[in-house]
């Protein structure tokens, strides 16, 4: 029991599958030991002839059979990777198996891995919509509790590293006198907020038409897409 194994798929059934771990005795994959997606079928998982490492869990001599279990053997080396990319900071992907109270449960390389509502989606973002995808995230908490590991998860994290770099090759590059096409984010009385590449810029009322205009709503809405040109930057304060 809790030896690892490795061995190859000689048969498929709706509820378990076949292995030949090289020894007398029989060996056979529960469905539910295969995956930690419930609704997953053992024939859409593997094929004849897939070669896989397993952990045994019972031997039945008397049977001559031996139970094996993959996603148990998946989670034992996938707390070592998960446990280390907490210290790193390394982007791991992980499967959003469901949507719970608070947030989405996933599970990266057979961990269990919780992932707040607020570190999940932006506030107008179902919960919903993420489930069944694959999310890269970022570890920021595995410890254990008893025989429990306790695992927090971010997909917010890997978005606001990689809004950081956009915002820098951005500043990196651009110059007064370019134009870029941006999409309108948000109008105020006396302007409109356009997204040029992952940062904001201003437009001016007294910039938006050669026309005296009330107010911005009159030229734009928000998400439209505008073309505009780059009047004065300024680098320090981060200002368009």
């Amino acid at each position: 029991t809790d030896e690892k194994v490795h061995g190859v798929v000689v048969g498929i059934s709706p509820t378990e599958v076949y292995v030949d771990v090289g020894r007398k005795q029989a060996g056979f994959i529960p469905a539910n030991e295969l995956s930690n997606d419930p609704s997953a079928k053992p024939e859409d998982l593997v094929k004849i002839g897939d070669e896989m490492d397993l952990l045994i869990m019972k031997t039945n001599d008397q049977e001559g059979t031996v139970e094996l279990s993959k996603k148990r053997y998946d989670a034992q080396e996938g707390a070592d990777a998960v446990a280390k990319a907490a210290e790193t900071g390394e982007v791991l992907v992980a499967n959003i198996v469901e949507a719970v109270k608070g947030g989405l449960v996933a599970f990266v390389k057979g961990v269990r891995v919780f992932i707040p509502k607020s570190l999940a989606a932006g506030r107008n973002e179902n919960l919903e919509d993420l489930v069944k995808t694959k999310q890269e995230i970022k570890i920021i908490e595995s410890s254990k509790d008893g025989n429990r590991r306790k695992v927090i998860g971010s997909i917010r994290a890997v978005k606001e590293e990689k809004t950081t770099e956009l915002k820098e090759k951005f500043w990196a590059e651009v110059e007064e006198g370019k134009t870029y096409t941006g999409t309108v984010k948000s109008l105020t009385k006396y302007g409109a907020f356009v997204d040029i590449g992952g940062v904001d810029g201003m437009v001016h009322i007294s910039e938006m038409s050669w026309t005296r205009i009330g107010h911005p709503s009159e030229m734009f809405k928000e998400g439209q897409e505008v073309e505009v040109f780059v009047l004065a930057l300024d680098a320090e304060k981060k200002k368009i």
